[in-house]
């Protein structure tokens, strides 16, 4: 009798493992609530509890639909489930786990916990959902004699020490399952939902390394009106159903950009020329052995406005600026500003290509440059003057040092700056002054704080990073100290060790060059990041280098947005994320992180920043199509318009944002959505790395595959960087490549130069 028991048992469970094969057949995509927190590399023993009561008349809607019945009760509040999950995280596939149906007995103590896999997409209707759910359930209560370890060998997929195979989120109903089958689960958070005669309940166990008490509080909120659109109506579709109220899309679109301020309704020209009748014999740039004064750097601008007055320079002309870093670049920038016109930043480091574009596109009436430059450029039709030729200089000497008599209103442009495009060629961003001193009057209340700081220059002009640091202590009579050369590890190493500037703007990649010395007798008291995420590992080195006497910041925005758009002054509170949130929205600009129907995300979830405000560029020199795509009318500011960045941010529930990475370093392997800078910080987190990369890359022979390029102080065997990933991300997103560095090759700019890593076989 016990042998055909077995017989029969054996039967069936090979029925039950065809059906899961086939169940969980293609790509699983692991479904969880974005996190708050790094994740660990081991899992709490404990987790946490919030409590949520559905309120009276959502517990009698959803008495009224299922019934008494406890699948139905169940498919319902696990749809409800789903869609908050998809509406989260923008999965389609959506796995949830959930405990085995204890009235089925029999040989179900083989296993304790099923998987509940369903599609679900924005145009589906909750009905459809609902039905889809119920046959889920039913379908995986008739399978649940099959183990779930069995199925993890069948899909090949290892138990980790910091999450739990697959599921990251389960559901259960306290009559039909018993919490002790899903107790041994490292899952991130368990729903157990309760049902009386007149109310539903739910224990929400989470763990507290991963999210925080308000998120899970928020989430509930979000869960509880999600169940309540289903249930009001289920022929709507799920893209339809609300997870916010009024009052939270009033937070997150006017409350959280309240950020009107008073600044000067001048031109850049006008804040400097009262900065002059201020400090007039202060030392205003430096450059090796060369000094200027605020009357001698406003005297020598003033000749070369003239000079190009003469040549017919004016209102819109644009003006292009060659120039190695030097004196002469601070006196040329000003001197075409003050003629009324707008600077055209060239680099000559860059392709003669990309500099003839540059001259053609702009139509660029003059270009100053040096006499070693010239044979850099092909063919152009500007007026070329060498500012350090003798005869230039002559010429120079004999224009006037008065102020020329031009008014530059706020809505004219002070440059066109350009920046790569996707097309290949590059494409020119219009910068207004109104918009320029707007971040300006910002910046100085930021991070100068009334005190006067000497800025170091050692990047390329055209970089808008180099922007903060010309300007900013042009207007608040602080010393400007130039660096020529390369932006190199040397000058920064220069800068360091001749200790003359207080202040430096610079890229986290460079960041990290500063974060290997020891700097505790340094006189930097300010640290700008801007260009890449700064990771939080990397800001907490550095600020201990300095002894804890430097403020660093990490500012974001795109050249469309001026420079910058928000800041976060990094803080220990933030070291267990994975990098620095890019904090709140800087004076007289708003941010908005919208799903694609142009409709406010919640607190905590991920969506595309849009930008508005003072700081929005004009638009993109002779590129009226491009314009019209990336600047928008903002839909909740009638007449103003929002810049559709491409970056992806989520709010944190005290109004900072957080930076989530681009949509295009998104990409998607074996099934699984990656995040790039999720695995480069991930990676970063090895004690013996100094810096990474994560690509997607081809061989010579066409075969792509995730390749780690990472700096250290010697190699590392790549199996110890294969467990040391696989223990901080999914497996299906460990690289497969691990290529060794003595150093990242960095572009002048200061960010990674993708195009100088190494190819490999």
């Amino acid at each position: 009798m016990g042998h055909t028991n077995l017989k029969f048992l054996d039967k069936k469970l090979q029925k039950e493992k065809a059906y899961w094969s086939q169940k969980l057949s293609g790509q699983l995509v692991v479904t969880g609530l974005p996190l708050d927190y790094a994740r660990p590399e081991a899992c709490a023993s404990e987790k946490d509890e919030v409590h949520l009561t559905l309120d009276g008349e959502t517990a009698r809607k959803l008495f009224k639909l299922c019934g008494k019945s406890e699948s139905l009760i169940l498919t319902a509040l696990v749809a409800a489930q789903k869609i908050c999950l998809h509406k989260y995280t923008g999965n389609t596939d959506i796995l949830i786990g959930t405990a085995i149906h204890e009235r089925y007995g029999g040989a179900s103590s083989l296993n304790k916990v099923l998987i509940l896999r369903d599609q679900i997409s924005a145009e589906m209707t909750s009905k459809q959902l609902l039905l889809a759910v119920k046959s889920t359930i039913s379908e995986a209560y008739s399978h649940q004699k099959y183990p779930f370890d069995r199925i993890l060998d069948l899909l090949d997929i290892q138990y980790s020490a910091n999450r739990a195979p697959l599921l990251d989120v389960v559901a259960i109903l306290d009559n039909p399952h018993n919490r002790e089958c899903v107790g041994h689960l490292k899952n991130d958070i368990t729903f157990a939902f309760q049902v009386s005669d007149s109310a539903v309940t739910t224990s929400i166990l989470y763990n507290p390394q991963l999210f925080s008490r308000a998120t899970i509080l928020l989430f509930g909120e979000h869960y509880e009106r999600i169940l309540n659109g289903l249930l009001d109506a289920p022929d709507a579709k799920i893209s339809e159903l609300e997870m916010l109220s009024a009052d939270q899309k009033h937070q997150l679109l006017f409350d959280f950009n309240d950020t009107s301020r008073a600044y000067p309704q001048q031109s850049f020209n006008e804040l400097f020329a009262a900065q002059v009748a201020r400090t007039p014999e202060a030392i205003a740039v430096e450059c090796e052995d060369e000094q200027l004064t605020y009357r001698e750097l406003n005297e020598r601008a003033n000749q070369l406005a003239h000079h190009l007055r003469d040549l017919g320079v004016g209102r819109e002309s644009l003006v292009g600026i060659l120039l190695e870093r030097s004196v002469e670049m601070v006196v040329a920038l000003l001197g075409v500003l003050k003629a009324g016109a707008a600077y055209v930043p060239l680099d000559a480091s860059h392709p003669a290509a990309r500099l003839s574009f540059i001259l053609q596109d702009t139509s660029a009436s003059v270009l100053l440059t040096q006499q070693h430059l010239i044979e850099q450029l092909s063919e152009h039709s500007a007026t070329v003057l060498c500012l350090d030729a003798e005869s230039q200089r002559e010429q120079l000497k004999q224009q006037s040092t008065d102020n020329p008599a031009v008014t530059i209103s706020a809505a004219e442009l002070a440059y066109v700056i350009y920046t790569s495009g996707s097309t290949g060629q590059p494409k020119g961003v219009k910068i207004q002054h109104g918009s320029l001193v707007n971040y300006l009057s910002w910046a100085a209340e930021t991070y100068l704080c009334g005190q006067p700081l000497s800025f170091a220059l050692y990047s390329s002009l055209a970089f808008d990073l180099t922007v903060t640091s010309i300007f900013l202590p042009l207007i608040s009579g602080a010393q400007l100290v130039v660096y020529p050369g390369e932006a190199r590890e040397g000058v920064l190493e220069q800068i360091l060790s001749e200790d003359k500037a207080q202040a430096l703007k610079l890229t986290p990649s460079h960041l990290r060059l500063i974060a290997e010395r020891d700097n505790r007798e340094s006189n930097l008291r300010c640290l700008i990041v801007g260009g890449e995420a700064l990771p939080t590992q990397l800001g907490q080195a550095v600020v201990e280098s300095f002894g804890g006497n430097v403020q660093l910041y990490n500012e974001y925005g795109p050249t469309e947005a001026t420079v910058g758009c928000s800041v976060q002054r990094y803080e220990e509170q933030d070291q267990s994320r994975v990098c620095v949130p890019i904090g709140r929205p800087a004076a007289n600009t708003r941010l908005y992180v919208l799903d694609e129907r142009m409709q406010p995300v919640p607190v905590g979830v991920e969506g595309e920043l849009y930008i508005g405000g003072e700081g929005l560029a004009q638009g993109y020199l002779n590129r009226e199509e491009l314009t019209r795509e990336r600047f928008i009318a903002d839909p909740y500011q009638a007449g103003e318009r929002v810049y559709r960045s491409g970056d992806r941010a989520r709010w944190l529930a005290d109004g900072r944002l957080e930076y989530l990475g681009r949509s295009d370093e998104q990409v998607k392997r074996r099934g699984v959505r990656v995040e790039l800078g999720e695995l480069r910080a991930a990676l970063n987190s090895h004690a013996g790395v100094r810096d990474s990369l994560v690509l997607v890359r081809q061989d010579g022979r066409g075969r792509e595959a995730l390749v780690s390029y990472y700096v250290a102080r010697r190699e590392i065997e790549s199996e110890e960087l294969r467990r040391h990933m696989a223990e901080r991300v999914l497996l299906e997103t460990v690289p497969e490549v691990y290529v060794y560095l003595r150093k990242m090759p960095l572009t002048l700019n200061g960010k990674v130069n993708v195009e100088g890593l190494p190819e490999w076989e």
